[in-house]
């Protein structure tokens, strides 16, 4: 893996803003569960209709989400299995930061024990879910 350089952490920085919005969180968090109507991820998320209506909106134009039609209703889904695992992964972070420090991270795994010895102990990423 190469060095972050300044443009691709601007990159990624640009990237990781999709991300930022508490309700956009919840409406993924949603889309996880499968494909739904705007009615159901409202009532799912709490999430009012004009504020609905523009987060879905982001969500699609960075192509995180895509829309169906069906007759008069309009359904939403994440777009692919690769915005599924992104999204997963990133819950899952948060889910993580919420338990006790001695719990283990499912994404992290010691590759060996902490030697008192040792000055830094080192681990393994889990590759995406």
């Amino acid at each position: 893996m190469s060095a972050l350089t300044p443009e691709s952490a601007r990159k990624l920085s640009e990237f990781l803003k999709i991300y930022t919005q508490p309700q956009r969180l919840l409406i993924l968090d949603t889309l996880l569960r499968g494909e739904r109507a705007v009615s159901d991820i409202e009532n799912e998320t709490g999430v009012t209709q004009p504020t609905l209506s523009q987060q879905l909106a982001t969500l699609r134009r960075a192509g995180v989400i895509v829309a169906r039609r069906a007759s008069r209703a309009i359904f939403y889904a994440l777009a692919s299995d690769a915005e599924t695992r992104r999204v997963r992964l990133l819950l899952g972070v948060a889910n993580d930061a919420s338990l006790p420090a001695d719990t283990p991270s499912p994404f992290l795994d010691a590759v060996s024990p902490p030697r008192r010895d040792s000055g830094a102990s080192f681990a393994r990423v889990h590759p995406l879910l």
